[in-house]
C-alpha cells in the first residue's frame, strides 16, 4: 500500500490549507497536476468539508490525478482545525483511485474508500503514525487489516 515517499512525518502546518497545500507539493511527482488537486481539494473542503474523526482527517480530489490508486498519509506535529473549525486532525489521509480502469471495481462498490477510512480510524493505527512507525511496520498493519476484512 504505502511506499515510504508516500508517508510524512513531522509536517510543520498550522491550518487547514497550508495541509492542503503540502500535501500536493508532496505528491507532484506521483500525479499528473498537483495544482489542479490542490484546488479540488480547497473546494471539496470548502463546499463539503471533510469530517476530522478521532485525529484523522480523509481527502481526495473530484477526479483522480495519479496513475494507479494511490494512498499518502501526512503527520503533523501538531493538530491542526479542520473543517468547521470544531474538530482537529493531526493525521492526513489522501486516497486517489487511479486513472486505470482496471482497478474501478474496488471503487464501484465503495470497497477500497471504505476499508482506508476504517483501517486509518483504528486507535493502534493512529498511535503507530503518530509514534513514527517506520512505513515497513505501517504496511504490516494494514496487511493485517485486509487480511481480517476477506
Amino acid at each position: 500500500f504505502l511506499n515510504q515517499k508516500s508517508l510524512y512525518y513531522g509536517v510543520k502546518a498550522s491550518n487547514e490549507q497550508e495541509c492542503l497545500r503540502l500535501l500536493c507539493e508532496y505528491l507532484e511527482n506521483d500525479i499528473d497536476n498537483a495544482q489542479q488537486l490542490q484546488s479540488e481539494l480547497e473546494i471539496m473542503e470548502y463546499t463539503m468539508p471533510s469530517d476530522a474523526s478521532n485525529n484523522v482527517v480523509m481527502v481526495s480530489g473530484l477526479l483522480p490525478h495519479a496513475d494507479k490508486t494511490m494512498l499518502s498519509i501526512m503527520v503533523l506535529e501538531k493538530p491542526v482545525l479542520w473543517g468547521y473549525k470544531v474538530n482537529k486532525a493531526q493525521i492526513i489521509v489522501y486516497w486517489d483511485q487511479g486513472m486505470n480502469d482496471t482497478m474501478s471495481s474496488l471503487f464501484e462498490f465503495g470497497y477500497l474508500p471504505n476499508f482506508i477510512q476504517n483501517v486509518c480510524n483504528k486507535q493502534e493505527f493512529i498511535e503507530a503514525l503518530i509514534a513514527g512507525e517506520p512505513c515497513s511496520r505501517i504496511n504490516e498493519m494494514i496487511a493485517g487489516y485486509q487480511a481480517v476484512s476477506f
